[in-house]
Order: C-alpha cells, then sequence, then structure tokens
C-alpha cells in the first residue's frame, strides 16, 4: 500500500511539475521507477526529487535519461 502511494505522489509531483514547468504523464510514467529506486528519501518534494535525479544522471534508465535530458517545455506553450 505504501508503495501505491509513493509512486501515486510521485506521478502528481511530475504530472504537476513546477509554475513554469510541464511534465507529461509519460515523462513521469518514465522516471517513477528511478526516483522510487533512487530517490525515495525526498519523496514526495519535487524539486528535490528533480535533483537527486540529475545527480543520479549516470544510473537513470534510458527512458529517464531521455527526460531528465529534454528541455521542459514551458505551460501554455507548445
Amino acid at each position: 500500500m505504501k508503495m501505491k502511494y509513493l509512486a501515486a505522489t510521485l506521478v502528481l509531483a511530475f504530472a504537476m511539475g513546477g509554475p513554469a514547468l510541464a511534465y507529461s504523464q509519460a515523462d513521469a510514467d518514465a522516471c517513477t521507477p528511478d526516483a522510487m529506486k533512487l530517490c525515495s528519501k525526498v519523496i514526495p518534494d519535487k524539486a528535490k526529487i528533480t535533483s537527486c535525479l540529475q545527480q543520479n544522471r549516470s544510473q537513470l534508465s534510458p527512458a529517464c535519461s531521455a527526460v531528465m535530458s529534454a528541455k521542459p517545455k514551458s505551460k501554455g506553450h507548445k
């Protein structure tokens, strides 16, 4: 049950992004396993999750690495 709660929190953190960033559901899905494995201690703090993933870039899955390397889209712009 705790794992489902953490996964849901992480997906929401990525999907909501910050005031200026937008992450898709696919982005959240790509990075959730890595965040759970590498950054579980900082969940649900979105800024700390992002920082942790960046600090552990060499250990990321190819899918999450692509998300972390891509320039995030601004909300409201396509």
